[in-house]
């Protein structure tokens, strides 16, 4: 990946990583494939924008590397492993309050979706 962009954003992660910067926040598959390769000690989650809301989807990021997924929280379904299946392993998260099932605005469940809704799970 030796494009200008590639290259900014190496150097971006670098710079977060000096200054003690462990965990982000990526959205596309090129994000995320950007930070994995050359550090692989951060830990990378796959936010709201990401639009997760199967299993397949939820696989796929996990494929890439992904330690956390937040589910997209306006057509989730409650349970989410196909039938005679298992949900990915790692951490997930949803983006709206399980009990209710309001949503919130897509930038509110992005900001809170590390530390709220975890009792979801």
């Amino acid at each position: 990946m030796d494009t200008p962009l590639a290259e900014t954003v190496t150097a971006l992660l670098a710079r977060l990583g000096d200054m003690g910067v462990r965990r982000v926040t990526v959205s596309t598959p090129f994000l995320l494939e950007l930070v994995k390769t050359p550090f692989p000690e951060f830990k990378v989650r796959v936010g709201i924008y990401a639009q997760v809301d199967t299993p397949r989807r939820a696989r796929f990021w996990e494929d890439l590397g992904a330690d956390a997924i937040v589910l997209e929280s306006f057509s989730i379904q409650p349970e989410l492993s196909p039938p005679g299946g298992h949900p990915p392993s790692g951490p997930l998260r949803s983006g709206t309050d399980c009990e209710s099932r309001l949503p919130h605005e897509l930038s509110d469940a992005n900001l809170s979706s590390e530390t709220v809704f975890a009792h979801c799970l």
